[in-house]
């Protein structure tokens, strides 16, 4: 079972975002077999006030998660690394050595009305990771 890091920080309008960091993955960085880095992100309608998910919505995102992980550890397909909540969004990250087999995972994991957003950048000394980890 995987252990996470968790903290919360605000972005650079105020908006209170949390953050979730998956620990003990020095040896998928140190692989280098995966340096391709994806950005998914679910957009909700949050509080109007904090930008923030309610509980059925945070259920749902929760539950997208653990979907998302059950699809990545089939064949070694992605690792998901941080995971960040705020401002009307849900961004997770993946890190991945096959950008195609990842974003077939995401497809496998979400449903047809699942709309999301993913960009994809390469990262092969996992240095976003890293930047939020250091900050624990």
């Amino acid at each position: 079972m995987s252990s996470w890091f968790n903290y919360r920080f605000h972005d650079e309008e105020g908006n209170v975002v949390f953050l979730r960091g998956k620990e003990n993955i020095d040896e998928h960085i140190a692989s280098g077999k995966y340096s391709q880095r994806l950005e998914i992100a679910y957009r909700f309608k949050g509080n109007e006030t904090t930008h923030l998910p309610d509980e059925t919505m945070l259920g749902k995102l929760d539950n997208l998660e653990h979907k998302f992980e059950k699809e990545f550890a089939k064949d070694g397909k992605a690792i998901l690394a941080l995971s960040f909540t705020g401002k009307n969004r849900r961004v997770w990250y993946v890190y991945t050595s096959d950008v195609h087999s990842a974003i077939v995972a995401i497809n496998m994991a979400a449903n047809v009305e699942t709309e999301l957003d993913i960009i994809h950048d390469t990262d092969e000394n996992w240095e976003f990771y890293k930047n939020f980890y250091s900050k624990k």
